[in-house]
């Protein structure tokens, strides 16, 4: 790396990275050479200025690894929280890959989601999960209906609309018509409210 030489590690940022937004990892091997004999008492790396451009954030971490591969790093960056109790709302819907926007409900009396918080979700088979953070949020409260087999119900539901950090990695459908309320929970994907790790990059 040469001192103040602009994209040593990193690519300019192209325009569909800067409106869909983009993660870059970059692996790099440190070491010291010197043009003496003083005395070797140690080193260190760190981050002395924030990047100009506000929408850019930076992270540098160490992975105690020279051989892990890019999952690894991604893993180790997304270990800041772990999976915690099952989250207060659920799915409405379906949401399909690529949505930057979730709809879910939850009893009146449950806490509303806040920005900044991070969910997990994961499909029906378990299969596939992703990490989920929310950017804005807007509830009211609606009345659903439903069949029990002998009469419609109405009931009170707090409709949540979110938006989050990054696309949909899968589409999630509601698999069975109708708004039978034990049947949409039994199906739909399980969300999970993220806590935080004792690790920290």
């Amino acid at each position: 790396m040469i001192d103040g030489n602009v994209n040593n590690l990193f690519q300019d940022i192209s325009r569909i990275d800067r409106t869909i937004g983009d993660v870059a990892l970059r692996k790099a091997f440190i070491g010291i050479s010197t043009d003496n004999n003083d005395v070797y008492l140690g080193s260190h790396l760190i981050l002395t200025e924030p990047p100009k451009d506000q929408n850019v954030s930076v992270l540098l971490f160490n992975t105690d690894s020279q051989t892990d591969e890019r999952l690894d790093a991604r893993d180790k960056i997304e270990s800041y929280v772990v999976p915690g109790i099952k989250a207060s709302w659920e799915l409405v819907g379906d949401r399909l890959q690529g949505q930057r926007s979730i709809v879910g409900y939850q009893r009146e009396q449950c806490f509303v989601p806040e920005i900044g918080e991070v969910y997990k979700i994961t499909t029906p088979d378990g299969l596939t999960s992703q990490f989920i953070r929310i950017t804005a949020v807007d509830h009211s409260v609606v009345t659903f209906i439903y069949h029990n087999s002998s009469e419609y119900v109405d009931f009170n539901r707090r409709k949540v609309e979110m938006e989050i950090s990054a696309s949909l990695v899968t589409t999630l459908r509601r698999k069975l018509s109708g708004w039978n309320i034990r049947a949409v929970r039994s199906m739909s994907a399980l969300i999970q409210r993220m806590k935080p790790n004792c690790w920290k990059p």
